[in-house]
């Protein structure tokens, strides 16, 4: 009983703490020269075909004529590979949780250049160097054994087929893939959300005046990272993202963190218990 009250004095001291609010994370791609983006993106390292890249003048807010910039996440030239890049968005040993007080939103434009045919992007929130299975992986009305500590919005190809592409949008909750509207910016940009509390997504296209799905989510962690990739494309025209904004939410110890810290609390009370306290004797 002892070490029940100083196990639950010390998390009662330490919990106010724990959690604090997330700072926003943004990206315009301006801050980088054409090519490979620089810190905080790195290379995905799933991605066997290395990173995307940062283009001029394909920007949500292109004003000609300064070269404003956007990121492709596919081309011609990537066909037939996987490359991505993936952004922490707190340090190591720390996650951002959604709570029904304080929303985690992630909001970000898309915009392909072609009126028959889209690319296929997959942009995910997860916690560890996680991803969502490719749809033609798992098809709509299956679902993974147990959840992965993943959300995944995309716009994938239905396979690797000439003419099999698909103006669908899907989001990832967990542990299944869901049909989530259609991708309807074909050259002009349309904006895509993710607002996630405690146990559900409002998942959006064109933000605020778009489609609006409730998804209730399979997952119900944090995240400590954002991934941009695209998967075994193959059309022959290109997508790009711009604009990207992740807001809201508590940072918080990821659970290794969290175990970790309980077994110093244990460590703790074991040691208290164990110490003996000599008072002065009365002569």
């Amino acid at each position: 009983m002892r070490k029940l009250l100083i196990i639950l004095g010390v998390l009662a001291m330490v919990s106010p703490v724990m959690a604090t609010p997330m700072t926003t994370f943004t990206e315009t791609w301006e801050s980088y020269p054409v090519g490979a983006p620089g810190s905080p993106w790195y290379t995905d390292t799933h991605m066997a075909n290395g990173t995307l890249a940062t283009i001029a003048e394909a920007d949500h807010n292109h004003t000609p004529p300064v070269a404003d910039k956007g990121f492709l996440v596919n081309d011609s030239g990537f066909a037939g590979k996987d490359a991505g890049n993936q952004a922490m968005l707190v340090p190591s040993g720390e996650a951002v949780m959604a709570t029904n007080d304080s929303h985690l939103i992630a909001t970000y434009y898309a915009k392909d250049t072609n009126q028959s045919k889209n690319g296929d992007w997959y942009f995910e929130l997860s916690l560890g160097d996680v991803h969502a299975p490719r749809l033609i992986d798992l098809p709509i009305g299956q679902e993974l054994a147990n959840a992965i500590p993943v959300l995944a919005y995309c716009k994938p190809l239905k396979s690797t087929s000439a003419g099999q592409w698909t103006d669908e949008v899907y989001f990832f909750d967990g542990k299944k893939w869901n049909s989530r509207g259609t991708f309807d910016s074909k050259t002009t940009w349309e904006q895509f959300g993710m607002d996630i509390d405690a146990d559900s997504a409002i998942v959006t296209t064109s933000l605020g005046t778009g489609q609006t799905y409730d998804s209730p989510l399979l997952y119900l962690g944090g995240f400590d990272r954002v991934s941009i990739n695209t998967k075994d494309f193959n059309a022959s025209n290109w997508t790009s993202i711009d604009d990207i904004s992740i807001s809201g939410g508590y940072v918080v110890p990821e659970p290794s963190t969290v175990v970790l810290l309980g077994l110093g609390v244990l460590l703790l009370a074991g040691h208290v218990s164990r110490v003996k306290v000599r008072l002065p004797q009365g002569r």
